[in-house]
Formats: structure tokens, C-alpha cells, sequence
């Protein structure tokens, strides 16, 4: 009777636990039309996001669907917001609709959504899609918090044991985690013959390598070798193939497997520009419609090469209107830009339907269409969502420089509807049209306490390109209207801010000064009256700047490519200058021998050492480019250390770290040996 009971007990346990299991799969295992559909799904993120929003049309309401689209995004727009959280109000019972209105608010209001996930926790603590939500929160730059992450990251693989999505973020783990865990991922992967997933076999090997002593390492790439026999039966893993080739140094292999570039439509026109020089102004005709003649016809390749793209139809139409084409023919063309502006969401589309209606403003046709592109000019430029900050990685700077340069669009943009009711003959309209941009500027400054001298410079330029824009359309209607006291002040103002069109402007003073019965002798006395705009003596050369900074390191154990343990006591010993770089890091690459030069320098003083902090993922990466370049410098593996040392990623960075914390910091890398001087003297 007692073994009777057991047995039941245990047949009643493993019920449970199967059921359990049931439950979990159902729960992250997509319903099977569902997960047809993503099999279907493109692999560009963009037209992925297409499909899924063409497929809500027919199930607004479907959860799934509803989760795809959310987590294909890092921030999403009021309306969006506002749709999910009218859904919650309806029906705040629901957890899934609780869950996508915090979920629409990650990247805009990620601390709400991160108190609306820590509500469904406190009811479901295993809900999986917060748990999942919480993997790119926390490894982001605003909210990083590594505990937090594995413990979501934990929770996924408990609760979807085979989901594999996680996984994606396996290598932002500490090492203590990523054994166990790439044990798991490669026994999924072995198991799939899916080419999306299989894609995270290069995630795997990053890990793998993490883990393994590099006295192993010989074993990996015989691991990774046996791998990408596997892998060359599967269609659609040929970049996986061959990111694994180049680990083992298989460069033939990586070679086949490498597909050809895809051909860009912004790299083809820039490629072109710079193989045809736009004519200068002093140039014959016949060099400028010679120049328009071959723009024109590579337009058509790059309309071909990317009809959904706007680069070919702007080309076109420019080159039709230089040409002086039939109106007929150029509205064709300004109509087919303004139509591909609105859909093409890579280029900046009021941008270029103002450009359709300057060049009709310049050309003096198709007048009546230019207020209608305006006014749709200025209601893109002027969307408060225009310009977003997402909070996971908030840069306050490049946010000032995208606002202020939609400043100087909307100043250009009712210039050019000025000129257009000027050349209408509509005057009162042209000045009316002006009346508000000088409070309109006004509103607009220039923020103090920019963080680094480009961006301000660029603050500067846009600002001072707005208030050009702005008195230069006022001396051009002053100077129509024979009113030359006003229009010789005004060209004055234009040029105080923005000088590089000086003789031009000057030539325009002049004549009016002319005109005004004025001496020669006075004007001399007025040019030299107009001093440098401001914003010409920001633009030096960027130099590398230390700040003073009190970031206190925490217990720590890195490695070098050896397998050598670096302590903080090993850091408490000297100074040390640690630079932070990465070998996909274009600026780090060029900084690099100047290490290796600072680094000699500095191999005498027994208070100072030097090291580097790589960011790689993968440490095989690491020494094969070291190998290559024949750099000889410590470096460490420490990208999750480092990330976790930066109030935002900036990379080159150098540190100089003293009793146990650093103290000085500088971003970016200005080419030369007086970088090394400049480092040298912070240690002296």
C-alpha cells in the first residue's frame, strides 16, 4: 500500500511538472500560425515591421502580433502610446494589455514602464515578455544593471527553456554565467536547422572562447570547424559561415562564404559626386550642363538600384531643372520626390520637398504648388516627435544638434516661401510671411554648457545659418522695394552671422552704399566694422581633453589574452593609464600605435603603468589583430567592465586611474604625437 502511494505520488509529480512545462511552452511558444508567419518574415528590420503592421490591420488585436511590432522598436510615437494605454483603462484586468502599454513606453518613459513591469511581476513573477523587455533595459546605457539582467535573463531560461531570443544578449553576462549558459545555446543550436537562430552561433563562439583558457582555444576552433560543416548544409547562414571561417583561419572558406556587397544608393551618389565635381560658379555653361546631362543619366541607375529610395528622384530632378526641362517634365519629377519623401523613412523628407520647391521658386515656375510643399515642409520639420531622445541611451548633445538644425529648415523654408510671393508680386505677403521669425529665433538659442567643442560648433553653425537665412530674405525685399537704408543693414546683419559668402554680400553693400551717395573712405571704415561671426572661432581642431572625473572601480578580476588575472590591487599600485578601444573601432584603430609609442615611453617609470581595456565580445578576435599589427601592450578583456564605467558608450577613451578609481578621463583621439604629450602630462 505504502509503495502503491508512492508510485501514485509519483506519477501525481511528474503530471505536475509536465503540465507545468505545458503551460511554460504554450506560454513562450508562438500559436503555430503565428509562428509560420515569423518564419515568412523578412530579415530587414524595416520591412519586417511593414509586414507586421500590414498583418495587425486584419487582427488589431492579436498579442503576438501586438509584442512583434513593440519589440522591433526602441521608442514609439504618442499616438502609438496612447493606443496601448486606452487599451489597458478598457481592460486593466488583462496583464498582456498592461504589459504592451509599458512596453510602448520603453525608450520614451522607460522608468514608468519599468513601475508598470514591476506591477505584473508583483502578480505573475514569471510573465516572461517583462522579463524579456528587462534584458534590453538593463543592458542598456541609462539603466545598466548586470544583476538585474542575469536575473531576468535566469527567469527566461527557467519559465522558455527553449526559446532561444534571449540569447542574444548571453555575451552581456558576467563570466561566471556564460558556461552553463553556452552549454545550453549550443545544444539549441545542434538541434535547429533555422537560419535566424543559427545566426547565434556567432554569439556561442564569443562565449565559448570567454570561457575556455586560451590554451583551449586550439580545441574551440576544431569545435567551431566541426560547426561550419554542419552549417554549409543550411541555406541562409553563408555571414555566419564566414564570421566562423575567419575565427578558425580559414580565409578561403571565409572568402566564399562572404557574399558581395549590397549595393547602396547613398554610397553610389556620394561615390559619384566625388568622381564629378559640382561646377563652380566662375565654370562655363557648358561645363554646367554637361555636369547635369551626367547626372541625369546615372539618376536612372540609382532609381533602378532603389526605387523605394529618394537619393535617385532628387538627382533626377535637380538635373532636370538645371537642364531647364519642359515645367511639364520637372513637376513629373518634383511630384515623384515629394511622393517617395513621405515614405522613405531613411532620408529626411521635409528636407527635400523644400528642395523641390526652391528649385520651382528658382526657376520661377509652378508657383502656385510652392505654399502647399511649404506648409508641408514646416509641419514635418516642426513635429514635436521630429526629433526624439530615447532615454536607454540619451546623448543631450546630438538632440540640441538635430533640433537646431530643423531650426535653420524652418528659417530656409519660409524664405523660400517669401521669395515666392515676392515673385507672385504678392510683396505684403513675403514681409508677412517674415514677421515672426525674429521671436521664432528668439526662443531658439543656443544651450550653454555644451559638452564638447564639435557640437557646439555645430549649434553655432545651424543658429547662425538661421538668423543668415532670415536677414538675408529681408535685405532682398528691402533692396526690391528701393528701400537701401534698410536693405544695407540688414546685409550687414546676414553677414555677422554668416560670412561665408562674404564678397558676394559685400558686393551687394557696396553697390547700395554706392546708390546712398557714400564716400570710399567711409567704407572701408564699415567693412572693417564687421567683425568674424562667433561661430568661426570655434571650429579648431579637436584636441583630447581631460576631465576630472571620481569613478571608484569595483572589485574586480580582469584577464588578459594570457589568461593573467588583473586585481584592483594591481591598479592601486601605480597610476595607471588605461585606454578603452575595440578592434571594430575606426578611431581606436588610428590610436593604437600612439598607444604602443606611450606605452615605450613610459616603459622606465616604475609609478606609471600602461594598459589597454579591449570591448571585443570575442578574445579570439582580439589576438588575431593584435598577432597581425604586432602590438605588444597588456590588454585586457573587459567590455563588460568598461560599459559599466561609462555614463554613455564613447570610444577611444582614456582613463588615468589612481588609488583605486578613475580620476581623469577623455574621450575621442586627435590624430598625432601630441596626444602622447598630452597623456604624458597628466602623469608627470
Amino acid at each position: 500500500m505504502k509503495a502503491m502511494r508512492s508510485r501514485v505520488w509519483l506519477i501525481l509529480f511528474v503530471w505536475i511538472i509536465f503540465c507545468s512545462k505545458l503551460a511554460w511552452a504554450e506560454r513562450c511558444d508562438p500559436p503555430a500560425s503565428i509562428a509560420e508567419f515569423l518564419r515568412m518574415l523578412p530579415n530587414d528590420n524595416r520591412e519586417r515591421l511593414a509586414v507586421i503592421r500590414d498583418r495587425l490591420k486584419s487582427s488589431p488585436e492579436d498579442f503576438w502580433l501586438n509584442r512583434l511590432l513593440l519589440d522591433g522598436l526602441v521608442y514609439e510615437r504618442s499616438s502609438t502610446r496612447d493606443t496601448y494605454r486606452k487599451r489597458y483603462a478598457a481592460n486593466p484586468e488583462s496583464l498582456d494589455n498592461q504589459y504592451l502599454y509599458g512596453r510602448s513606453l520603453v525608450g520614451f518613459d522607460t522608468k514608468e514602464a519599468l513601475r508598470i513591469y514591476a506591477d505584473i511581476l508583483e502578480k505573475d513573477p514569471d510573465y516572461p515578455w517583462v522579463h524579456y523587455s528587462e534584458l534590453e533595459i538593463y543592458r542598456s546605457e541609462a539603466f545598466r544593471d548586470r544583476r538585474k539582467l542575469r536575473a531576468s535573463f535566469d527567469t527566461l531560461a527557467h519559465v522558455c527553456p527553449g526559446w532561444i531570443e534571449p540569447y542574444r544578449y548571453l555575451t552581456a553576462l558576467d563570466d561566471d554565467a556564460l558556461a552553463a549558459y553556452a552549454s545550453r545555446l549550443r545544444a539549441m543550436l545542434e538541434a535547429s536547422n533555422d537560419p535566424r537562430a543559427l545566426k547565434l552561433y556567432s554569439t556561442l563562439w564569443s562565449a565559448e572562447f570567454r570561457v575556455r583558457p586560451k590554451a583551449e582555444w586550439d580545441v574551440e576552433k576544431e569545435r567551431i570547424a566541426t560547426d561550419l560543416r554542419r552549417l554549409r548544409e543550411i541555406k541562409g547562414v553563408q555571414t555566419t559561415i564566414a564570421g566562423g571561417a575567419k575565427l578558425i583561419g580559414d580565409d578561403a572558406l571565409a572568402k566564399e562564404m562572404t557574399p558581395p556587397p549590397t549595393p547602396d544608393v547613398s554610397s553610389e551618389t556620394e561615390a559619384w559626386r566625388r568622381a564629378h565635381p559640382y561646377p563652380g560658379k566662375n565654370d562655363p555653361p557648358e561645363k554646367r550642363r554637361a555636369y547635369a546631362e551626367a547626372q541625369l543619366e546615372a539618376s536612372a541607375k540609382w532609381i533602378a538600384m532603389a526605387p523605394e529610395r529618394i537619393a535617385g528622384y532628387y538627382e533626377r530632378f535637380t538635373a532636370l531643372a538645371a537642364l531647364d526641362a519642359p515645367a511639364e517634365q520637372i513637376a513629373k519629377a518634383g511630384n515623384d520626390v515629394v511622393k517617395i519623401a513621405r515614405t522613405d523613412d531613411r532620408a529626411s523628407g521635409p528636407s527635400f520637398i523644400e528642395g523641390v520647391a526652391r528649385k520651382y521658386v528658382e526657376r520661377g515656375i509652378l508657383l502656385d504648388r510652392v505654399p502647399t510643399l511649404i506648409d508641408e515642409t514646416l509641419t514635418g520639420i516642426d513635429d514635436p516627435e521630429g526629433v526624439i531622445q530615447v532615454d536607454l541611451a540619451p546623448s543631450e548633445e546630438m538632440t540640441q544638434m538635430n533640433r537646431m538644425d530643423r531650426v535653420s529648415r524652418h528659417v530656409s523654408a519660409i524664405a523660400t516661401l517669401s521669395e515666392c510671393y515676392q515673385k507672385l508680386g504678392q510683396l505684403e505677403r513675403a514681409r508677412g510671411v517674415l514677421a515672426p521669425l525674429p521671436a521664432y529665433l528668439a526662443t531658439k538659442s543656443v544651450p550653454a554648457g555644451v559638452r564638447d567643442l564639435n557640437s557646439g560648433h555645430n549649434l553655432l553653425v545651424s543658429y547662425a545659418l538661421a538668423h543668415y537665412s532670415y536677414w538675408n530674405r529681408l535685405a532682398e525685399l528691402d533692396d526690391h522695394d528701393n528701400r537701401r537704408e534698410d536693405a544695407l543693414k540688414d546685409y550687414r546683419e546676414a553677414l555677422l552671422v554668416w560670412d561665408v559668402g562674404r564678397d558676394d554680400l559685400l558686393a551687394k553693400q557696396r553697390r547700395l552704399w554706392k546708390d546712398l551717395g557714400r564716400s570710399d573712405e567711409a567704407w572701408q571704415a564699415w567693412v572693417d566694422s564687421i567683425p568674424r561671426p562667433s561661430w568661426r572661432n570655434r571650429g579648431t581642431p579637436l584636441q583630447v581633453e581631460f576631465a576630472s572625473v571620481h569613478r571608484v572601480l569595483p572589485k574586480i578580476t580582469l584577464k588578459d589574452l594570457d589568461g593573467t588575472e588583473w586585481t584592483a590591487d594591481r591598479f592601486n599600485a601605480k597610476t595607471t593609464i588605461a585606454v578603452v578601444w575595440a578592434t571594430w573601432c575606426e578611431p581606436c584603430r588610428k590610436e593604437l600605435p600612439f598607444l604602443a609609442t606611450l606605452a615605450e615611453r613610459l616603459k622606465d617609470r616604475s609609478d606609471v603603468q600602461v594598459v589597454s581595456l579591449d570591448m571585443d565580445d570575442n578574445p579570439e578576435v582580439v589576438k588575431s589583430f593584435l598577432d597581425e599589427k604586432g602590438y605588444t601592450f597588456p590588454v585586457l578583456l573587459a567590455k563588460n567592465f568598461a560599459e559599466d564605467l561609462m555614463p554613455y558608450f564613447s570610444i577611444p577613451r582614456t582613463w588615468i586611474i589612481r588609488n583605486g578609481a578613475i580620476q581623469q578621463e577623455s574621450e575621442g583621439f586627435a590624430e598625432g604625437d601630441q596626444w602622447v604629450d598630452r597623456t604624458i602630462e597628466r602623469v608627470k
